[in-house]
């Protein structure tokens, strides 16, 4: 059975049985090329390389596809924006925005509260800078400076 196509070769012929006196001769330590069995095989894969495949086809087709996405929308809501007139068109297109933000967002988490405590005060001159943390979420504490 002939091996005539191992990747990155040229389709250069090699037995199965010179393959195996090959490899059996090189794991002997054998590296004379003269008394290595079949060695114009062994150079005909090595010498010719042959092409790479290519391994990214398609490297921007996804993306492209997204920036296609956000360049309707972004045409769907300018077009929108242009055609409001009136006050009372655009507190109806910010209330729609807005029902929009919450059906995406989900409901707001439980009001906790936010035992904030004052940990140090920096005076200057002209103002002040209190440093307080506070529990954003139960037992989730935050830093803040105010000012």
């Amino acid at each position: 059975m002939e091996i005539s196509s191992l990747p990155g070769t040229a389709g250069a012929p090699c037995s199965r049985r010179q393959m195996l006196q090959l490899t059996g001769a090189l794991a002997l330590g054998l590296t004379d090329p003269e008394l290595l069995p079949s060695s114009a095989c062994l150079a005909a894969y090595v010498d010719q390389p042959g092409p790479l495949p290519a391994l990214n086809r398609f490297p921007r087709m996804v993306q492209e596809y997204f920036v296609g996405q956000v360049r309707q929308a972004e045409q769907q809501g300018n077009a929108l924006r242009a055609a409001l007139r009136t006050k009372a068109e655009a507190e109806a297109y910010v209330r729609l925005v807005r029902d929009k933000i919450r059906r995406c967002f989900g409901p707001e988490p439980e009001r906790t509260p936010l035992r904030a405590r004052t940990t140090g005060v920096v005076e200057r001159d002209a103002y002040r800078i209190e440093k307080i943390l506070f529990e954003s979420r139960p037992d989730f504490l935050v830093s803040a400076n105010l000012y």
